[in-house]
């Protein structure tokens, strides 16, 4: 299996070293998700919503050894960290606030004989690559 280092921009260092996903991790995670999407996907959107709040409390709990570890990660002084994840919680908070608007049902203007709206479904994963 092969590695890689992260090296911090503060110092050079070796911040951490990571196992790369070999072809079976990824078919294996790909596996899961979807296993995970087919019962996400029928949670309703107030509950999600609670769950994903929830996750923000816990995160927000994490804030000082989050903080360090994006100073160490990204090279950003150490005093910005927790502005840096607070901005994060409320992008994620305005988000999660938005999402019964953005992902309701939209009713159409009436029309004799039919009931006419826009539902929207979750149709699958989405995979996000980040630095």
């Amino acid at each position: 299996m092969t590695s890689f280092n992260t090296l911090s921009p503060v110092d050079g260092s070796v911040y951490v070293t990571r196992e790369t996903a070999s072809e079976l991790d990824i078919v294996r995670a790909l596996d899961a998700a979807r296993e995970a999407f087919a019962s996400w996907k029928r949670v309703r959107l107030e509950e999600r919503q609670a769950l994903c709040q929830k996750f923000l409390g816990e995160f927000m709990k994490e804030e000082a050894r989050i903080s360090e570890h994006l100073c160490w990660q990204m090279g950003r002084p150490i005093r910005y960290g927790a502005s840096e994840v607070r901005s994060f919680i409320d992008r994620a908070s305005t988000m999660i606030d938005l999402a019964p608007g953005a992902l309701g049902r939209i009713v159409l203007p009436e029309k004799s004989g039919f009931r006419r709206y826009v539902e929207r479904v979750p149709l699958g994963l989405t995979l996000v690559v980040a630095p």
